[in-house]
């Protein structure tokens, strides 16, 4: 069964469209949208909007002069090609809470550069189904750009998350040596040493798990990859590419 959709007309993006748009029948599926959101460490009420930002520009590459001076131009044309959307976040400034707690997101939607692409298309602009495709393709096209930021490239994150996962790895190292000692010094049996190891390893990963959900009911970015969050990310870049986010109403 498909999941209720919440027009487009309850969110500020749609101030920023034409008069002629129908955006009271263009669905948005908030719900998907703040699952992906979480599943990139952000809070799951994304905030969409939107800005009247650069289009696409073409124009035909120059290669030379002809006899009368003028400028030759070849059959390639260059294109710069305009951003379809762009995000904000801002994560936690509390000390060794970037790399895991959650942070708000805004998805705004670059409305000309839409209508421009619409444009190219022929498409007719009174009818909800362009719209929804091309509103579906920004706000996805945001929350990998977000996420991809997020899990793999922030720097600040990257550096606290190693840090933390070298301490807790230094602390259990220590612990082994110490426990190895003191079993080879008292004669230890197999299963008593193997058990005293499994308990230091529990006293470094189990206290240090338990802070972090308690930090704010289970918003909490783990992944198995510490500094690089690959398989966040990985689901993140999947649903977007195979999901629906924004459809017709029908």
């Amino acid at each position: 069964m498909l999941k209720k959709l919440i027009p487009l007309t309850e969110f500020p993006v749609a101030a920023a469209l034409p008069e002629y748009v129908p955006a009271g029948q263009i669905g948005v599926d908030a719900e998907l949208i703040g699952k992906i959101a979480q599943l990139g460490c952000f809070k799951p009420e994304v905030a969409l909007t939107a800005y009247s930002g650069e289009t696409t520009a073409y124009g035909a590459d120059i290669t030379g002069m002809d006899g009368s001076g003028a400028a030759t131009a070849s059959a390639r044309a260059s294109i710069s090609k305009a951003s379809l959307v762009k995000y904000n976040t801002t994560p936690s400034e509390t000390p060794g809470s970037r790399a895991h707690d959650f942070s708000p997101l805004t998805i705004a939607s670059n409305i000309p550069e839409i209508q421009q692409r619409l444009g190219e298309v022929y498409a007719n602009l009174r009818e909800p189904k362009p719209w929804a495709r091309q509103l579906n393709s920004s706000i996805s096209e945001g929350l990998r750009k977000a996420a991809r930021s997020r899990l793999l490239t922030d720097q600040a994150i990257r550096e606290e998350a190693i840090h933390e996962t070298v301490q807790m790895a230094w602390t259990a190292a220590a612990g082994i040596v110490f426990d190895t000692a003191i079993g080879a010094m008292s004669g230890q049996s197999f299963l008593d040493y193997y058990g005293a190891v499994g308990i230091v390893l529990g006293s470094v990963i189990v206290p240090n798990g338990l802070k972090a959900l308690k930090r704010d009911k289970g918003e909490t970015c783990f992944s198995l990859f510490p500094g690089y969050h690959i398989d966040r990310y990985a689901a993140v870049y999947g649903l977007t590419k195979a999901r629906k986010l924004v459809r017709p109403i029908k």
